[in-house]
């Protein structure tokens, strides 16, 4: 997850943990928190001051849901970083831990034309008309409190689909701008053909021949 770090590599022995985590609530603070311990690394997540998720990778690469809401750094040998990020990267992240894959799965990825910006202080028929002047491949994402939005795929600066499903050309956005964010982001031609099968698409575990 890309984010603005605020703090980075802070030995974790000279923080006063509960005090951060108070001024981050005060704030209100979006984006992660990030403890790399030895044999693992913990990401918190928050959205306007609210702890929202965390997971732990371990060295061998495994990720476990953990609990944010009372959670302490559990060893004094670490370090603790802290990103600032836009809300549409942490609800991107929660969307990772759904069982099913959709479009959502994958925003931020491809060349990021218009960065995060709130939809209040965007022409969203602007943005519209360029993405149409440009031809582009690839696709506009918007969040509110709420969580994740429409996501709206391009292919040839001509919408194809929103959300995940089929979307006339007439269709209109209900969208309500006050606190709410939008980005824009390139890709290939090919990738929008692949966003457009996902949501049909669940996770697996361990898989075995007999269940197929």
């Amino acid at each position: 997850m890309r984010g603005t770090p605020l703090y980075k590599d802070i030995d974790i022995s000279t923080i006063r943990f509960d005090t951060l985590k108070e001024e981050i609530r005060k704030k209100p603070f979006t984006g992660f928190m990030k403890l790399t311990y030895w044999e693992a690394e913990d990401y918190l997540f928050y959205l306007r001051g609210r702890e929202v998720a965390g997971i732990r990778y371990l060295s061998d690469g495994a990720g476990n849901r953990i609990e944010v809401e009372g959670y302490k750094a559990y060893q004094e040998r670490g370090f603790l970083s802290l990103y600032t990020t836009s809300p549409i990267e942490v609800f991107a992240f929660l969307e990772c831990l759904k069982d099913r894959i959709s479009p959502y799965n994958f925003i931020t990825y491809g060349h990021e034309l218009i960065a995060p910006i709130q939809l209040s202080h965007a022409d969203l028929n602007k943005v519209l008309e360029n993405i149409r002047f440009m031809q582009m491949h690839g696709y506009m994402i918007i969040c509110g409190e709420a969580g994740l939005g429409p996501f709206i795929a391009f292919s040839g600066g001509e919408p194809v689909f929103i959300s995940g499903k089929n979307w006339s050309k007439d269709a209109t956005l209900q969208v309500e701008p006050n606190n709410a964010y939008m980005a824009v982001f390139q890709t290939e031609p090919e990738f929008v053909n692949f966003l457009a099968s996902l949501d049909s698409l669940k996770r697996v575990g361990n898989v075995k021949g007999g269940n197929l």
